[in-house]
């Protein structure tokens, strides 16, 4: 009995270690940025144009998200 108690103990030592130095490596900045595609938005919502010409087409304002890299970061792209 008093072994599996320990065999107990020891893997959630083991587990609490695990998680520890997982968040580690997460944390760990390196001296790369990545970026991701945003959204876009039609600036029809945003900008009102009196006494301008009759084109047709839409004008769309792009967004781009960029963020330092970490390890599961860089590991996770190919």
């Amino acid at each position: 009995m008093e072994s599996k108690k320990k065999r107990g103990i020891s893997r959630s030592w083991i587990a609490v270690i695990l998680i520890i130095a997982l968040l580690a490596v997460y944390q760990i900045p390196l001296p790369y940025y990545y970026s991701q595609p945003g959204e876009a938005v039609a600036l029809a919502d945003m900008i009102e144009v009196t006494e301008g010409y009759g084109e047709e087409g839409q004008f769309y304002l792009t967004t781009v998200r960029q963020r330092r890299a970490n390890l599961p970061c860089i590991c996770g792209h190919k």
